[in-house]
């Protein structure tokens, strides 16, 4: 019998698709164009989609290791979390201060990703004790002496 995978699913699709239709769909502006058009859109849609890609490669990497019962230590483990759930929390941000208003409406698939990556951060481990177990293995894993 396979192996269940450990893997997560992708962070926070829907967020970057609503934040992404959005403006194709709802308004035109910019010179009769879709708002998408725009370059602050463009960046910032570059910008949410790195911070999303970025926190799912370390995630699916941690976890990838794991499924191939390859040993992932718990400072690396935990620094994934804390970065995913960083660039998580910034590029749902990100595209709430996009959207404006719209994006915090309540029949927006963005509104609820907003709600719940408030939350992420404080399930265990919580960033504040992550960091310096983190920081505790830096000396060893270097070679220096405590």
């Amino acid at each position: 019998m396979p192996r269940p995978r450990t893997t997560a699913p992708p962070l926070a699709p829907a967020g970057h698709d609503r934040s992404g239709a959005f403006p194709h769909t709802a308004i035109q502006a910019v010179h009769d164009a879709g708002l998408l058009t725009a370059d602050r859109f463009k960046q910032a849609a570059g910008e949410i989609g790195t911070l999303l890609s970025t926190a799912e490669q370390l995630i699916s990497g941690a976890t990838g290791r794991l499924d191939r019962a390859v040993p992932v230590s718990g400072a690396e483990a935990l620094a994934a979390k804390v970065i995913a759930v960083r660039h998580a929390t910034a590029a749902v941000q990100a595209g709430v201060r996009l959207l404006g208003n719209p994006g915090l409406a309540q029949d927006s698939p963005l509104e609820r990703h907003f709600r719940d990556i408030q939350s992420a951060g404080v399930h265990a481990s919580q960033e504040d004790t992550a960091l310096p177990g983190i920081g505790a293995e830096v000396p060893a894993a270097s070679g220096a002496s405590s």
